[in-house]
């Protein structure tokens, strides 16, 4: 198991937020998850 602080999992959930907003921003957010992964990945 993987002890983190608090404070690295508040910066993990922001980023993680933040790339919400740009995925939303970008209209790719009607995508499903796999798609949208694979697209980064390529």
């Amino acid at each position: 198991m993987v002890d983190i602080t608090i404070k690295e999992h508040k910066m993990c959930t922001r980023r993680l937020i933040e790339m919400g907003r740009l995925v939303a921003k970008a209209k790719l957010d009607h995508l499903p998850t796999n798609i949208l992964l694979g697209s980064f990945v390529h």
